[in-house]
């Protein structure tokens, strides 16, 4: 339903209008592999195009940002809406969040079942989701108040927690 009811005419339009559904395939085999894991850690570190991704949609790929790319995009568009006084689509930010959030039960499960040693870092990881729960709000506070003194606080804490997130993950490898 909410994809049928998207309209860029009246919607937020950060995806330039893609939008790409997926659905699950039932038949579909699945075997836990912590070495799948890794990679994963290290293609986001590293900003690599995940492999399927390369291998069934490059065409694709030149409109969307991979990785940790996605700080860099987050900064061009905050300072893009705020040079123009416009208010800031929320939505890749609480993503952002709520990609941290997931990381962190993620990493906490493959630490009980002893894929990591020890989960020594998970303050870090909770900071972190902390850091980009108050980017959030922050985002919220500039479409309020429009004040462009927060493009200098959203940007920093966008450096802040990509640096921090490479710090945190760099141990799990």
């Amino acid at each position: 339903m909410a994809f049928l009811a998207y309209n860029p005419t009246t919607n937020f339009d950060y995806l330039n209008g893609l939008i790409y559904l997926y659905s699950i395939n039932k038949s579909c085999d699945y075997e836990f592999s912590i070495h799948n894991i890794t990679n994963s850690i290290k293609a986001y570190l590293h900003n690599s195009m995940p492999e399927y991704w390369d291998k069934y949609n490059y065409k694709n790929s030149k409109n969307i940002v991979f990785n940790r790319e996605v700080y860099n995009t987050l900064k061009n568009y905050v300072t893009e809406k705020m040079d123009g006084q416009s208010e800031i689509d929320i939505r890749p930010f609480y993503l952002l969040f709520d990609h941290k959030k997931m990381m962190i039960l993620r990493i906490r499960y493959l630490c009980e079942q002893g894929f990591y040693e020890n989960n020594n870092n998970e303050n870090q990881l909770k900071e972190i989701e902390q850091l980009t729960k108050n980017m959030v709000n922050i985002i919220i506070k500039y479409n309020i108040a429009k004040n462009k003194t927060y493009r200098n606080k959203i940007i920093t804490l966008l450096d802040y927690i990509d640096n921090k997130e490479y710090d945190a993950l760099q141990q799990y490898l």
